[in-house]
């Protein structure tokens, strides 16, 4: 007997088998082109780009352009705290409207903020506390609710393709996430250096209180109306998140209802398995998770 009549030739690929198992590239390039994932990844990149620099550069704002370097303390702790409380205040809002929503809401009045903290007149503490609070309570929200949108891309990929890369996602999106905030450190300091700036002097020219005035307002607010023509394109939204939704559910059911079965085990896993739903007995299975903020990996019996 030839050995090409005993199987499939090395190599060659099995009928009815995984399509999925495509190269890394092949992947990356189907998720980066992905119309959800790009829109998301504009919005996502723009918006760190701007909150980022802008934090960067408040601290210098209060000190060469507002002149109160006395209450540098007290306005960066207004900045951060508003930050901090208007978080849980946009995930109570999300509940109630559509994450696109909310994200625009947000953004414009994070908008309207930074470009009045070029009116803002030196020495009027008053003045530079509310801007101050306005800024950090709207340029918080846009910085993670991309992140929340991610996992409706990733179901809708699921959905359109047939197979999920919510690892892939994840990795894609944090990497184009850090390096747009490292552009935004690099251009505050390269604008810095144009301005002016001197390292270590005790008094410093009046560009660079101009500077830090562009860097806390015009820039940052101009990027972020940027990221809003990306929200606009964005689809994943109302009815479509609806029907995925349902979709899922639909599947969940049927997963439960095919393990359910007489025999009370579930269907051994074979090659000329294509659905991503049916679940793998054949060993541990080993999960990682992808944050903003790390990831960590474990195995699960």
């Amino acid at each position: 007997m030839r050995l090409d009549q005993c199987g499939p030739k090395r190599g060659s690929a099995v009928p009815g088998s995984d399509t999925s198992r495509g190269t890394l590239l092949k992947d990356i390039w189907e998720v980066c082109t992905f119309r959800p994932f790009a829109d998301l990844v504009g919005v996502g990149m723009l918006s760190a780009f701007a909150i980022v620099l802008q934090q960067w550069s408040a601290a210098l704002a209060v000190q060469y352009a507002f002149l109160l370097e006395d209450q540098l303390e007290n306005l960066l702790l207004f900045f951060l705290g508003a930050t901090v409380v208007s978080i849980p205040i946009s995930a109570l809002l999300m509940k109630r409207f559509e994450k696109k929503l909310v994200f625009a809401g947000f953004s414009l009045m994070g908008i309207s903020a930074a470009v009045s903290v070029m009116f803002v007149p030196a020495l009027r503490l008053d003045l530079a506390a509310i801007v101050l609070c306005l800024n950090g309570a709207g340029f918080s929200a846009p910085l993670f609710i991309p992140w929340t949108m991610l996992t409706d891309v990733a179901d809708d990929f699921k959905i359109k393709k047939g197979k999920r890369r919510d690892m892939l996602f994840q990795t894609l999106y944090q990497c184009l996430n850090s390096t747009s905030m490292l552009f935004a450190s690099v251009s505050s300091l390269v604008a810095l250096e144009i301005g002016g700036y001197q390292t270590g002097a005790c008094t410093q020219p009046d560009s660079v209180a101009f500077t830090t005035r562009l860097l806390v307002s015009f820039i940052p607010a101009g990027v972020m109306f940027l990221s809003l023509v990306f929200l606009w394109r964005y689809q994943l939204t109302g009815e479509r998140l609806r029907t995925n939704k349902a979709v899922l559910e639909e599947r969940r059911t049927q997963q439960a209802a095919d393990s359910g079965n007489s025999s009370g085990t579930a269907p051994q896993p074979s090659l000329d398995m294509t659905s991503h739903d049916l679940p793998d007995k054949r060993g541990p299975v080993q999960l990682t998770y992808f944050g903003p903020y790390g990831s960590f990996r474990f195995k699960r019996p």
